[in-house]
Formats: structure tokens, C-alpha cells, sequence
């Protein structure tokens, strides 16, 4: 796990954690940002339509158009999400730790 993951970034609310996985609840309203967070493998659930920008440390960033039922898979590391739509950006993100 990445040490930044150990605490639930801003708009994330930690659903359930064990020795397994951390299961998160995200909701971030437009025009807010989760600030530079990290997290270890895990898989992404959508809950509403969204468009949201990640920016990496390195400061590369891209645009990404989420649909209410997307699952997507995430190799982790450490981003910054900005909601630059105009509905909330719901959604469960399911951290692996083993």
C-alpha cells in the first residue's frame, strides 16, 4: 500500500477496511478537487455520468468521461482529481492490500 492511501483524501469516505481491502464512497462536486492523494491497486465503480481531470506529480494531466456503470481497473499511484464537469462525481472505489 502507498502511505498516501493510509488516510481517505478529501471527498472519500472510508465504507469498510480490513486486512484485505479499503473501500471507499467518493463523491466530489464540480468545480472541487480531492487534492494529491495516492492509492494502491483497485477497482473503480461509477455511480453517475462525471468528467473529471487526474494531474500526476509530474504534472501531466488528461480528461476523463465517466458513465454511470463504468468499472474500470487502476494500476494506483498518486493523482489529483478535479470534478471539471457539472454533475458530482460519485462513486466506490474498492483498494486491494494483498
Amino acid at each position: 500500500m502507498l502511505p498516501e492511501a493510509l488516510s481517505a483524501p478529501r471527498g472519500h469516505k472510508v465504507l469498510l477496511e480490513n486486512e484485505h481491502v479499503r473501500v471507499l464512497e467518493v463523491r466530489i462536486k464540480p468545480r472541487e478537487s480531492s487534492g494529491s492523494h495516492a492509492h494502491p491497486h483497485c477497482v473503480v465503480y461509477q455511480l453517475t455520468n462525471a468528467k473529471v481531470k487526474f494531474t500526476t506529480p509530474d504534472g501531466k494531466s488528461r480528461v476523463v468521461d465517466s458513465k454511470q456503470g463504468d468499472i474500470v481497473w487502476s494500476e494506483g499511484g498518486i493523482h489529483e482529481v478535479e470534478n471539471v464537469g457539472n454533475t458530482d462525481d460519485y462513486g466506490i472505489i474498492i483498494e486491494l492490500k494483498k
